[in-house]
């Protein structure tokens, strides 16, 4: 994010940022993140919140923050974003040194819980409760304490308020492509190509859909099927780096 950020030329040119994490889908069309910016003159807005404390040590609105999954920021949230998360990769935020489970935990600490922390309380919101009610956390799920590691909870929020997203590494959540629930936001996509890409995003392009291409062409099939063998290998080891992430986070809340 700071990379992409840093990059761009002029960032008074937008009035809102949005800065989402690359492990969900989307299921709807949401634009309350940036229509909560302008209606309530707020300076960050995310899609879920928390009062859960620093390692689960603690719970109630003190400890309130909001989590990355999906922000929007104005002009003025923005640079306090930036001032503030924007550190060198050797900054203490990056707990370096720390076994893969500490660390995690310590990022989500320095640059999700304490970045709230950095505003007026009063020009923070979050729009949906990520903290799973107890109903929730029953069997397998006793220590899956928010939204993002349990399906349970995710899927009331789903059926009961429309929430409009889903964790990609989550299976329980969506199996596969093919998911009824993600028809309104890859009809544009050729889902069997994405799936045969193991869901890697950043070769999605050859799968789109246009008036000027006939699906299913052997042409484009064949040019596609290269620009896959190409990009896979070359992902194999951040994939899996990505599909621990949730087990992470888990063994952490058991901790």
């Amino acid at each position: 994010w700071c990379d992409a950020l840093a990059s761009l030329e002029d960032r008074d040119a937008f009035d809102e940022y949005g800065i989402v994490n690359d492990s969900v889908f989307a299921l709807r069309e949401y634009t309350d993140i940036f229509d909560s910016l302008k209606a309530r003159n707020i300076s960050l807005s995310s899609l879920s919140y928390s009062y859960s404390a620093k390692h689960f040590r603690g719970y109630g609105p003190e400890h309130f923050w909001v989590e990355s999954v999906f922000r929007g920021l104005s002009k003025e949230g923005l640079n306090t974003f930036m001032d503030y998360s924007c550190v060198p990769a050797d900054h203490p935020f990056f707990c370096s040194g720390t076994s893969r489970v500490e660390q995690k935990a310590c990022i989500i600490n320095n640059f999700e819980h304490d970045l709230a922390k950095q505003f007026p309380r009063d020009k923070v919101q979050g729009l949906y409760f990520s903290d799973a009610p107890n109903s929730t956390r029953i069997r397998r799920y006793r220590s899956r304490r928010t939204w993002v590691v349990n399906p349970l909870y995710w899927k009331q929020l789903v059926d009961e308020m429309d929430f409009p997203a889903a964790k990609e590494n989550i299976k329980e959540c969506i199996p596969d492509v093919n998911s009824p629930l993600l028809e309104k936001c890859t009809k544009y996509l050729t889902p069997q190509k994405v799936w045969d890409w193991d869901l890697k995003f950043e070769v999605a392009e050859h799968g789109l859909k246009s008036p000027e291409r006939s699906e299913g062409s052997d042409k484009d099939d064949d040019s596609d099927d290269d620009d896959k063998s190409e990009s896979t290998d070359e992902d194999d080891d951040s994939e899996d780096e990505d599909d621990d992430s949730d087990d992470s986070e888990s063994e952490e809340e058991d901790k």
